[in-house]
C-alpha cells in the first residue's frame, strides 16, 4: 500500500488520545490501574465512535509491561506487536465474515491454551452482531465462564440483535455520537500536522457532514486532499459530497415561503442539471427547516445551531414570514415526502409535486375579520349567489303530530332552534345547504322507521357489597377505605381471579373483621376464595391500604347462605403452614396443635415432626394432600 489512509494514521493510541467518550475512558482506565478487570466488555454505539480503538487500547493496557498511569507505553515488544498485528495473543475476529457454528466452535478449543507471550489473551469480536443464533449458543458458556487468562470485547453497532443471555454476561458500554465541535479540533490537528491547506468554512462542513462519526469526516479529509489541488474551500466539500451550498438553501427556502412558484421550480431544474442528489438536498432542506423552527421558538441558538453570524441573521429574518406551526406542518409533510423518495421511480416529478403543494397551501389564506364579506345578490339565479338556505326543518302540520303526554312535555326541555351564522363573520364563502322540501319530510308515524332504535343500556355490574363505598376497619368511622382503592391493589398484583370471585359476594366489616358473604349458588366462589393464597393476597391488598394509619392487619370471615366457613379461614395469628398441617390432620383423623412441635435439638426425627419436614402420616402418605 502505498499510503496509509488518515483514518489508520491517526487511530489513537491511549486512552488520552480518545476524542471525547469519557463515559468509557475513565472506567476502563480505572480497571487497568486497579486491576480489577472483567472477563467480557460490549462496546455498542454508531459507526465511527471508536470502539475498535478503544479495544485495542484497552488490549495493550492490559498487557504493557511498562504502563504509565494506566495508559500502554506504545514501546514495549507487547505494544508493539498488537501494533503491528503480529501478536498472536491478540485476535481481531470478523463476526461479519467468521458467523458460523464451526468459526465460534474452533474459537472457544483455542481459550483453553495459555497466552504465549502476553499476560492474557483477548479476542476482539467486531461486528458482533453478524454471528448467527447458534453461534450465539456456541459461545454462551465460554463467555459466562472462560479461562482466566482470556478476555473478550464485543464490538457492535446494533446492539439490539444481540440476544439478552449474550448481553447478560457482559460489562456493556455506550459510545455516544462525537459532538461537532471536537470533530472540528481533531479534523484541524490532523491538517495542521499533516500541512493539508483547508480552510476553516471547509472543516465545519466536514465536521457537520461526519454526523457523530468522526471516521467519516477523516475519511471526507483524506479524499479531499487526494483530489484537490490547493486550498480546500468549502465549495470544494459540497462539490466532493454531491451538496449545495448554504446560500442555495437559503434562497430555496425564501422562494417556497413567499409562494414563488416559477422561481422554485427554475431551483430545483437547477438542482437536477447539476446532478445533485434529489433526496440529500430534501435532507439538508429538512435540516434548515429545522433550524428556521429552533429560531422562531427562541432559546439559546448557539448551542443548538452550527452557523456563522450571518446566516444566523437569515435566519431570523426568515423565521418572520411564518409561524412555528406552519413550520412544523411542513416539516412533518416534507419528512413522509423523504421517506417515499427512495421508492419513486420520478424522484423530480414527486419532489416538484410536494413543493407545488406547499406553495399552493402558503397562497391560500384566509380573509381576515375586518374585510367585509359582499353580500349575496337575491335576484340572480347562479348557485353561489343563492341565499343559504335555513336549516330549520318546517313542523309537520298539526294534524299529523300525535299527542304527547303532559309528563314528557314537562321533563323534556324544548331543543334550541340553531341559528345561522351571519354571512359577514365568514372568512370563506359557504356552499348553500339544499332546501328540504315539505313532502319529503317523514311523517310523524314513520319516525319511528326511520329512525334506530335506542341502545339498550348494558345491565350494571354486580355490586360488590351493600357497603363497597366505604369499608370500616375500625370501630372509628374516621379512617375509611373505598372498595375500589381494594381492586386496584389486586390489579396490581395482576390478581384478577380474585377480582372475578368477589363479584358476587356481599363485603360487610365486624369490627375489625371483614366478612365475605356468598349465597348458596355462589359456593364455588366461596370455596376458591377460600383457599389460602387467595385470602393472603386480599388482606395483603387491604392492609397495605389501612397500615399508615396505624390500623392492624384485619381478620377474615367467608359466609355461605349465613353458615360460617372454618376450615380455611386465616388467623393473622397463625402461619399458612400451620393451616394446611390441621387441614391434613383433620382429613388423617390425627389432630394437630402447634404446641406439640418441639425444638430442633429434642426433636426424634423418627416419630416427631416439624413444618420444615413432611408429615409422617399412618397410613404411608409422606405428603400433604392439599
Amino acid at each position: 500500500m502505498s499510503q496509509l489512509a488518515l483514518y489508520r494514521a491517526w487511530r489513537p493510541q491511549t486512552f488520552d488520545e480518545m476524542v471525547a467518550q469519557k463515559q468509557v475512558v475513565f472506567p476502563l482506565k480505572q480497571a487497568v490501574i486497579s486491576g480489577d478487570l472483567g472477563h467480557a466488555y460490549l462496546f455498542a454505539g454508531t459507526r465511527g465512535t471508536g470502539k475498535t480503538s478503544m479495544a485495542k487500547i484497552f488490549a495493550k493496557a492490559v498487557n504493557c509491561l511498562h504502563p504509565q498511569d494506566g495508559n500502554p507505553c506504545n514501546s514495549c515488544a507487547i505494544c508493539q506487536g498488537i501494533n503491528s498485528g503480529a501478536l498472536l495473543d491478540v485476535m481481531e475476529i470478523d463476526a461479519a465474515s467468521h458467523n458460523s457454528v464451526d468459526n465460534i466452535r474452533r474459537l472457544t478449543d483455542e481459550v483453553r491454551f495459555m497466552p504465549s507471550e502476553a499476560r492474557y489473551k483477548v479476542y476482539i469480536i467486531d461486528e458482533v452482531h453478524m454471528l448467527s443464533q447458534g453461534a450465539f449458543n456456541a459461545l454462551l458458556k465460554t463467555l459466562e465462564e472462560p479461562p482466566a487468562h482470556v478476555i473478550f470485547i464485543l464490538a457492535t453497532t446494533e446492539v439490539q440483535r444481540i440476544p439478552a443471555t449474550i448481553l447478560s454476561r457482559c460489562q456493556r458500554f455506550e459510545f455516544r455520537r462525537i459532538p461537532v465541535e471536537d470533530i472540528f479540533h481533531r479534523l484541524q490537528a490532523i491538517a495542521q500536522a499533516d500541512q493539508i491547506q483547508v480552510s476553516e468554512e471547509a472543516l465545519q462542513l466536514m465536521a457537520r457532514l461526519g454526523d457523530g462519526a468522526l471516521r467519516d469526516a477523516i475519511s471526507l479529509l483524506d479524499q479531499a486532499q487526494a483530489g484537490i489541488k490547493g486550498e480546500i474551500t468549502e465549495t470544494d466539500v459540497l462539490n466532493l459530497a454531491g451538496l449545495v451550498q448554504d446560500d442555495f438553501l437559503a434562497d430555496f427556502c425564501q422562494q417556497v415561503l413567499s409562494a414563488d412558484l416559477p422561481a422554485c421550480l427554475a431551483s430545483l431544474d437547477e438542482l437536477q442539471m447539476s446532478g445533485r442528489d434529489l433526496q440529500r438536498f430534501l435532507q439538508d432542506f429538512l435540516r434548515y427547516l429545522r433550524d428556521i423552527l429552533v429560531v422562531s421558538l427562541g432559546g439559546e441558538t448557539h448551542k443548538l445551531l452550527t452557523v456563522s453570524p450571518a446566516g444566523l441573521r437569515r435566519l431570523q429574518d426568515q423565521a418572520r414570514l411564518t409561524t412555528s406551526e406552519e413550520v412544523m406542518a411542513m416539516l412533518g409533510r416534507l419528512a413522509q415526502v423523504n421517506s417515499d423518495l427512495r421508492w419513486s421511480t420520478d424522484p423530480r416529478t414527486s419532489l416538484e409535486l410536494a413543493f407545488i403543494g406547499e406553495i399552493a397551501r402558503r397562497q391560500v389564506k384566509p380573509a381576515p375579520a375586518s374585510v367585509p364579506v359582499p353580500k349575496p345578490d337575491l335576484n340572480k339565479s347562479s348557485k353561489l349567489s343563492e341565499p343559504r338556505a335555513v336549516s330549520r326543518v318546517p313542523e309537520p302540520p298539526p294534524a299529523q303530530m300525535p299527542a304527547r303526554p303532559k309528563t314528557v312535555e314537562a321533563s323534556v326541555p324544548a331543543a334550541p332552534v340553531p341559528v345561522p351564522a351571519p354571512l359577514a363573520s365568514k372568512p370563506e364563502p359557504v356552499a348553500p345547504e339544499p332546501v328540504v322540501p315539505e313532502e319529503a319530510l317523514p311523517k310523524s308515524s314513520d319516525l319511528s322507521e326511520t329512525m334506530p332504535a335506542p341502545l339498550k343500556p348494558e345491565p350494571p355490574a354486580p355490586q360488590l357489597a351493600e357497603s363497597n363505598p366505604n369499608l370500616d376497619p375500625d370501630p372509628d368511622p374516621d379512617p375509611k377505605i373505598a372498595w375500589n382503592l381494594v381492586l386496584d391493589g389486586l390489579r396490581a398484583r395482576d390478581r384478577y381471579d380474585i377480582i372475578l370471585l368477589l363479584r358476587p359476594a356481599q363485603v360487610s366489616w365486624k369490627g375489625d373483621q371483614l366478612v365475605i358473604h356468598y349465597a348458596q349458588e355462589h359456593k364455588a366462589h366461596a370455596a376458591a376464595l377460600q383457599r389460602p393464597e387467595n385470602q393472603e393476597a386480599l388482606l395483603d391488598a387491604i392492609y397495605e391500604l389501612i397500615h399508615t394509619q396505624g390500623l392492624s392487619r384485619p381478620r377474615l370471615q367467608i359466609e355461605l347462605a349465613g353458615e360460617a366457613f372454618t376450615g380455611e379461614n386465616l388467623n393473622p395469628d397463625e402461619p399458612v403452614w400451620v393451616q394446611k398441617l390441621r387441614k391434613a390432620g383433620e382429613h388423617f383423623q390425627q389432630p394437630f396443635d402447634p404446641a406439640d412441635v418441639k425444638p430442633a435439638a429434642a426433636r426424634d426425627p423418627q416419630t416427631d415432626w416439624s413444618p420444615q419436614t413432611y408429615y409422617n402420616f399412618p397410613d404411608g402418605e409422606d405428603k400433604l394432600p392439599y
